[in-house]
Formats: structure tokens, sequence, C-alpha cells
């Protein structure tokens, strides 16, 4: 007859047992590994987004500033009236120009973040210039002034 060894049966039940706790085990690790990332991945795009809009506010105010910076020295030029002293003979041309270098020398000095302030005539030549110099701004002499005519903002549309 026929004998069926229990040694045997219970080597197979393990084998299979072991079979389904090995795959019901690597199954839950998977389904956290791949958790896990979804996780870190929604995390990581929360944070780049964050750091995108903290920049484009430091852009935006950065720019106001320029824009700000720009119309004050619009309106010392306009207050100062230095455009009629500058093709004109008259007694005090001299003192108001240095007035206005000295403004502009202040300015850039206070602000420390542009690295040149220059008024221009309208053919684009340098008239006045105070140049940053690394934190020590200096009045540039008239003899080193540049045409500026090339530059774009006085190119014929």
């Amino acid at each position: 007859m026929f004998k069926i060894n229990p040694n045997k049966h219970f080597i197979l039940r393990c084998v299979l047992f072991s079979a389904l706790f090995l795959t019901i085990s690597f199954s839950t690790l998977w389904y956290h590994i791949v958790s896990y990332h979804g996780e870190m991945d929604e995390r990581v795009a929360a944070r780049q987004l964050a750091l995108v809009e903290s920049q484009q506010l430091y852009v935006h105010s950065t720019l106001q500033s320029v824009v700000k910076d720009t119309v004050f020295l619009l309106d010392m030029v306009y207050q100062s009236r230095i455009f009629d002293y500058l093709d004109q003979s008259s007694p005090d041309k001299q003192q108001k120009i240095v007035d206005f270098e000295n403004m502009l020398l202040s300015f850039v000095e206070r602000k420390g973040v542009y690295d040149q302030a220059r008024y221009l005539d309208l053919s684009g030549t340098e008239r006045i210039r105070v140049n940053y110099n690394n934190g020590k701004p200096a009045i540039v002499p008239p003899g080193n002034y540049r045409k500026k005519a090339v530059a774009t903002i006085f190119r014929k549309r």
C-alpha cells in the first residue's frame, strides 16, 4: 500500500506558508515604499512651489525698488534742472553740475546696489557719471565719459 509520510506534508506546508508570508511581506513593503516616495514627491513639489513663490516675491520687490529709484533719480534731474545748465553758459553752471554729481554720488553710495549712475543727454552721450568702485564711489571726470548712443534705448524704431 501507499504510505503518506507526515514529515513530507509538514515540509510542504512550511514551504507554502513561507512563500505566502514572503509574498505578503514583500507586497506590504513595496506598498510602503511606493507610498513613501509619493509623499516625498508631494513634499518636494510643495517645497519647490514655496521656493518659487518666495523668489517671485523677491524679484517683484527688487523690481519695485529699481522703479522707485529710477523715479527718484528722475525727480532729482527735474528739481535740479541740470539739463538747463549743461548746454548753457551761466555763472553758476559749474556749481550746479558739482551739486548734481554730489547728489548722484550720495545716491550710489547709500544704495550700494548700482554699479553706475549716469546722466545721458538726448544723443546718448554721458554728461555725468558716478561709479560704485566696489564700495568706494567716485565721480568720473568728464574726459572719461562714453557715448551710449549704440545702446538699445537709443536705437531708432
